[in-house]
């Protein structure tokens, strides 16, 4: 009887059908074999997870105080240990890298927990486990100890600067990729940038105000980790109005001058600029920069330096100036003052200026009534303004020499007294307001 062999055809189509349950069956076992293994580097991340809690009793027993949490435990491939150097008693394969954070007396976090195939982290019961590291990186940078203390924020009146430290944050498994810092107002982004190691200078900020700014560290895998920090602005520090008065006190609410002596503040400002306007003419000590407009606030401003000052204009003033009003003014004025930051002003800080009187007061002489040895001279005397002060009345037997005083002034007459008869005499009349 003759023997059949398997045909080439017969042999190809086996070979086939082998290749293709290889490729089936391969990585199924494979699975489950890497299955296994996870299953197993779980538990033994959950046993040191375990061993952490054991240690908090043990390290409270062995130094005789609490833990200060956070506490950091680091492995290396052959003991994991806290900083002080107290080791965790684990038996079994200690994990090359990694560490376990307790976060409080009831929660312990691993971190890039790592055999050198596999990577774990989470919390007892949620452990995640993959063969990368960045697979099982389910949270934020974490920010390093002191290092949130060490975050610059300064403000001026108009501006908010931030610089942080380049340590400021770290991430075991992907490592912080950069950083960014927003700046919000009343809940409103009003800008955010990257940080590149050089302060970050927000500008054109609003004075007197509460801003949040917000420090986000983002890793390889985009988990994020962010501060908040509330500043607020400067406030810019209103101009001071002082006054000289001559007079010292008025009288009938006039003063023969005044000056009014302006004060600026250039406190929690960087480059600050100055302002002054007055309602009524006067003379400045210093020359103006220029003319800024009529408006509430100053406006464009052009070229102009002078002493004199128009009335109700805004002048760009260098610094600290004095404005001295000596003309006669029947009504009451404003000078005004502003400090301007670059982008915000000042309360306008106003004065009142009072009336002038710089007139002098009229005397018109009336009748004269002389007798055998004495004289009554009659006149009248006025002031609208500050009224009249006092009047004084003297006279001699000689022209342009007035030596004696006469007797029973008033503001309208005066009486000589024990003349010698049929003689000629010389009288004044002085009256001041």
């Amino acid at each position: 009887m003759k023997k059949k062999g398997f045909t080439l055809v017969e042999l190809m189509a086996v070979l086939i059908i082998v290749a293709v349950l290889a490729l089936v069956l391969i990585p199924v076992v494979n699975g489950i074999v890497m299955s296994a293994k996870k299953q197993t580097f779980k538990d033994t991340v959950s046993g040191l997870i375990d061993m952490a809690y054991n240690f908090e009793s043990e390290y409270t027993l062995k130094n005789e105080k609490n833990i200060s949490y956070p506490m950091i435990i680091t492995c290396d491939g052959e003991v994991c240990k806290n900083s002080d150097g107290d080791t965790i008693d684990f038996k079994g394969l200690v994990p090359i890298s990694g560490k376990f954070i307790l976060e409080s007396s009831s929660v312990v976090r691993a971190v890039a927990v790592s055999n050198g195939s596999l990577c774990a982290a989470g919390i007892k019961g949620e452990i995640v486990v993959s063969t990368n590291c960045a697979d099982v990186d389910l949270t934020g940078p974490v920010i390093n100890n002191g290092k949130e203390d060490e975050i610059s924020i300064s403000a001026t009146t108009n501006k908010i600067t931030v610089a942080i430290p380049t340590d400021l944050m770290s991430d075991e498994e992907t490592g912080v990729s950069r950083y960014t810092i927003a700046l919000y107002l009343n809940g409103q982004k009003i800008d955010e940038r990257d940080y590149n190691n050089s302060a970050i200078v927000f500008t054109g900020l609003k004075n007197n105000t509460t801003y949040k700014v917000l420090i986000t560290g983002i890793n390889g895998n985009k988990k994020t980790t962010t501060i908040e920090k509330d500043v607020k602005t400067k406030d810019i520090v209103n101009p001071t109005i002082a006054y000289e008065n001559t007079p010292k006190t008025a009288v009938n609410g006039y003063l023969q001058k005044q000056v009014a002596k302006v004060t600026f503040s250039n406190t929690n400002i960087t480059t600050p600029t100055y302002y002054i306007k007055t309602t009524r003419t006067g003379t400045a000590s210093a020359n103006t920069v220029e003319s800024c407009g009529n408006g509430e606030n100053p406006g464009t401003c052009t070229a102009t330096s002078t002493k004199n000052l128009s009335a109700n204009i805004w002048y760009r003033v260098s610094g600290n100036i004095n404005v001295t009003y000596n003309q006669t003014a029947t009504s009451e004025a404003t000078i005004y003052a502003i400090t301007y930051d670059g982008n915000n002003f000042s309360g306008a800080t106003t004065k009142t200026i009072s009336k002038i009187d710089v007139e002098k007061p009229t005397v018109t002489l009336g009748t004269v009534t002389p007798k055998t040895n004495s004289l009554t001279i009659n006149y009248t005397t006025a002031d609208a303004k500050t009224g009249i002060g006092s009047t004084t009345c003297k006279y001699s037997d000689t022209a342009n020499t007035y030596t004696t005083n006469g007797n029973s002034v008033t503001n309208s007459s005066c009486t000589i007294t024990g003349l010698t008869n049929n003689k000629t005499y010389y009288y004044q009349v002085c009256v001041t307001d």
